[in-house]
């Protein structure tokens, strides 16, 4: 988006130096450059109040999640067809950071990700990431993607 508006901006720089207007130049400038600044303070000052993750589906009506805030560290196993092997637990998170999980370069490509195909249909099972921000809660299924995939299995170390 920024490289897009730095384009168009260059347009109009080049535009106004074949009329060889200096003011206009400046006002240019600054207009461009508290753009980027806008643009930066936004993508810093996102919230990330928990990320969470959940593996479903399969034959046995299988569910694997675990789901980080900044005081709490949640996590259950359930299968459908053996009650005996659910468990689930709630500690006190005091060495997880969610910025250690998650940077915001790392927020800004993952919400920006399409979900992957869904293995449901074939007994098999899909994975949700899902980032709850204080505005939005953003869910991604089965991301073809490495930043999306390191997120994950980080998030499944943590119940290990």
């Amino acid at each position: 988006m920024r490289l897009i508006l730095i384009l168009e901006f260059k347009k109009i720089l080049n535009f106004i130096k074949r009329r060889n207007n200096n003011q206009m130049k400046n006002v240019l400038f600054l207009s461009l450059f508290i753009l980027i600044i806008s643009c930066t303070s936004t993508a810093q000052n996102i919230e990330i109040r928990s990320i969470s993750v959940s593996t479903y589906g399969g034959d046995m009506g299988y569910v694997d999640s675990v789901k980080v805030t900044k005081d709490s560290i949640f996590s259950a196993t359930n299968v459908a067809t053996d009650s005996l092997r659910n468990t689930s637990s709630k500690i006190l998170n005091t060495k997880i950071k969610i910025s250690n999980l998650m940077n915001d370069s790392d927020f800004q490509k993952v919400i920006s990700l399409k979900n992957g195909k869904s293995n449901l249909p074939v007994d098999g099972t899909d994975t949700a990431l899902k980032i709850e921000t204080a505005d939005k809660v953003y869910k991604i299924v089965n991301a073809d993607n490495l930043i999306w995939k390191n997120i994950v299995n980080k998030m499944y170390s943590i119940k290990e």
